[in-house]
């Protein structure tokens, strides 16, 4: 009989990062500060951001900043919003699992901005036109929730770590030691753990999934305005990232197949902060009075990060008819790396109805396998993490099509949008849809919109080499309301 032992060591290496958490983060951290949503302004957002090749709104400066060119008079919006995302996610691992839906909101400014404009300064240059201003780029609030059975356990991954060249390293198999999750029974240097003896058990599992932060960018640009035929345009821009994660996983073992093991709770801490820099440039041109043209290329973002990290366990199992209780902490983790976003390359064209209104059109194209994250001291993990990205992460063609109806001082708008997730194993694009309106005075405007998207994900509560797979999709619908006040002056 296999008897469980009751001494629960401490085990401290020399701390270096984790290279378990520098290869799982990786990849995520790539696609999701990779992955540009510019907010904009209500009008913007209303004609499902397709305002490259119209400009005279702010909102172009974060995506083709000539469009800036056709501003007259100079120009601040405000633009307040209120984001509800809700998530449906099923634990696909196992049989019979239910579908359970959670929501979170998140009120928060979408930009400020202001547009100051220039006199002619000659027959030909008819503007030089000056703009400053914060976009809200990204929006990580979200809440997410699963629950379900299946076979295996988290504590396979924990004594993969354990048995493997990283040993107990002090993020994961470590603290799992500690708790007594894992164990070397024989003193052999091989850690066994008690839900191997009892590999085809059904463990009931769940885990709630809290995000929250976002992407701001401070944005610097200029457009020029040559016989109102030809606008170029370039910015600066100062991205910023604030992101905060923390899971909270729990495994029991509701029909006591498994010896020992009664149930485990193993929380996960991640905050991420950092600031880049990237430029912009585009060019608009009308070759006649009812068409635009544009394009416009990002470089790539270099983003200097910093991850605090820390992990806790709580191991729950029955030996010799008594109830006992293992826990392990792992320190606080600090890692300092770079991430370099891939370029992405912008086509937009728009026709212009007379007065009557417009319909406009954008393609973005951004390759996400070419991001390239950079680790000091560790070359080895840096060159892995970055095969990682480019083995999972795939190119990306995203098409918006939006257009807009005026009627007196109204304005009546919509849109839609096609993108992809960027990752391989995806196989259907995501689509949004967008809708609003706006009065336009002489001197002030007010627009109100609503962006409607459905995204479709995979999600892994934990990796394993050999133990049963756990899969979870998930269906996010994110529900955007905005509202622009804009004075011109």
């Amino acid at each position: 009989m296999i008897k469980r032992t009751y001494w629960i060591g401490i085990f401290f290496m020399v701390w270096m990062a984790c290279p378990n958490f520098l290869l799982a983060q990786g990849t995520n951290d790539a696609l999701r500060f990779s992955s540009f949503n510019p907010e904009g302004s209500a009008r913007a957002i209303g004609v499902h951001g397709t305002m490259g090749a119209l400009g005279a709104d702010f909102s172009v400066a974060a995506v083709n900043p000539a469009g800036l060119a056709w501003y007259r008079k100079g120009e601040i919006t405000f633009t307040p919003g209120f984001l509800l995302a809700n998530t449906r996610s099923t634990l696909l691992s196992g049989q019979g699992n239910s579908e359970i839906s959670e929501s979170k909101g998140n009120l928060h400014f979408g930009n400020v901005g202001i547009v100051f404009t220039s006199d002619p300064s000659g027959p030909d240059w008819r503007a030089f036109n000056f703009a400053l201003g914060v976009n809200r780029i990204q929006n990580f609030n979200r809440q997410f929730y699963f629950e379900g059975n299946s076979r295996g356990s988290i504590i396979d991954r924990f004594q993969e770590i354990a048995n493997s060249s990283t040993g107990l390293d002090q993020l994961e198999a470590g603290p799992a030691f500690d708790a007594g999750a894992i164990y070397d029974f024989n003193n052999d240097g091989f850690y066994d753990s008690d839900v191997e003896l009892a590999p085809d058990a059904i463990i009931r599992r769940k885990q709630t999934i809290n995000t929250s932060g976002a992407m701001q960018e401070l944005v610097m640009a200029f457009g020029a305005n040559y016989k109102d035929v030809l606008m170029i345009g370039a910015s600066i821009g100062l991205p910023s990232v604030r992101y905060s994660e923390i899971k909270n996983y729990d495994e029991d073992d509701l029909d006591s197949a498994i010896p020992f093991f009664d149930n485990l709770q193993y929380e996960e801490n991640l905050r991420t902060n950092g600031v880049g820099f990237n430029t912009k440039v585009g060019v608009v041109i009308r070759p006649v009075q009812m068409f635009r043209l544009g394009a416009a290329v990002h470089t790539p973002t270099r983003l200097r990060l910093e991850d605090n990290y820390s992990s806790q366990i709580t191991y729950n199992y029955t030996e010799s008819g008594q109830a006992q209780t293992g826990t392990g902490r792992s320190p606080e983790g600090n890692f300092r790396y770079t991430l370099v976003t891939p370029w992405r390359f912008l086509g937009h064209a728009a026709m212009i109805i007379g007065k009557k209104g417009f319909i406009s059109a954008e393609t973005e194209y951004v390759h996400y396998g070419r991001a390239k994250l950079r680790f000091r001291d560790f070359p080895q993990d840096e060159e892995d993490a970055n095969q990682r990205i480019a083995d999972r992460l795939a190119s990306a063609l995203n098409l918006r099509l939006g257009g807009e109806y005026a009627h007196n001082r109204f304005r009546f708008r919509t849109g839609i949008g096609v993108s992809s997730a960027g990752l391989k194993e995806a196989t259907s694009p995501n689509v949004s849809l967008s809708g609003g309106f706006g009065i336009r005075a002489e001197m002030f405007f007010l627009d109100v919109a609503y962006r409607h998207a459905v995204l479709d994900q995979l999600y892994r509560p934990y990796l394993t080499a050999q133990a049963p797979e756990q899969v979870v999709s998930s269906r996010s619908t994110r529900s955007l309301a905005v509202m622009t006040l804009g004075f011109r002056f």
